[in-house]
């Protein structure tokens, strides 16, 4: 018995499959309608199947992408944590730094506080020097006055004999010893006074304005005395 390959004729209308005599008989429409049905079953179910693997990619997607957006909330909130970590830290730095300006500011005042206290003693101690010497000057001037006065009550000289001596006389040039030597006194008794005077003036200036503030100061003895009280002035005793 021969048998005969069906032959494929592509056609318009689709693929024709031919059938030489002798062959196998044609499917029955039957056959061919049960054939339809099951392609057609077979691409629906492949549709159904797509569509599901589709649905549940996307919600893979969709759950993927939530999980990335967490991720990134998550990221952001310890990148702030750090920022804020990193922000306490030069805080607290830049408190060590105030800190140790702080302290090297009290150490600088104190260097400062201590070098005006011993500028202060050291200025303290040489007005209280030169005050001494100016005192001691004013005795000494005191002293020789009192020298003066006694050399001239020995003998017999007062004030009002010096005037008389230093008096012109008519007819006389007025160059005799005498004379000369009573000028003299007067000059020297003058210029003593004046020196007096002018050293107690400037006691009590300083002993008023230069002393420094923060001594308690009490009044100088010299401060409260005249240049009178110091000494008898035989020069004003006549005038």
């Amino acid at each position: 018995m021969s048998t005969s390959t069906p032959s494929r004729t592509q056609t318009r209308f689709g693929t024709v499959t031919r059938v030489s005599p002798g062959g196998a008989a044609r499917p029955s429409k039957q056959q061919q309608q049960q054939r339809r049905v099951s392609g057609a079953n077979a691409g629906t179910a492949a549709k159904v199947k797509s569509y599901a693997e589709l649905k549940r990619a996307e919600q893979a997607v969709v759950e993927e992408n939530q999980q990335l957006k967490a991720l990134v909330r998550k990221l952001t909130d310890d990148i702030e944590a750090l920022r804020g970590d990193d922000r306490v830290q030069e805080l607290e730095r830049e408190k060590q730094r105030l800190a140790e300006w702080g302290q090297q500011c009290q150490t600088r005042c104190s260097e400062i506080e201590f070098s005006a206290e011993e500028r202060h003693i050291h200025d303290r101690e040489a007005f209280e020097k030169q005050l001494q010497e100016m005192r001691d000057r004013v005795e000494q001037s005191d002293t020789a006055l009192d020298a003066c006065r006694d050399a001239l009550e020995r003998h017999g000289i007062n004030a009002i004999s010096l005037e008389g001596m230093s008096a012109p006389i008519e007819g006389d040039d007025g160059d005799d010893d005498a004379t000369v030597i009573s000028d003299g006194i007067l000059d020297d008794l003058a210029a003593s006074e004046t020196m007096a005077e002018r050293i107690l003036a400037e006691l009590t200036l300083m002993s008023r304005a230069d002393a420094p503030p923060s001594r308690s100061r009490t009044p100088s003895p010299s401060s409260s005395i005249g240049a009178a009280d110091v000494f008898f002035s035989p020069l004003r005793s006549v005038s």
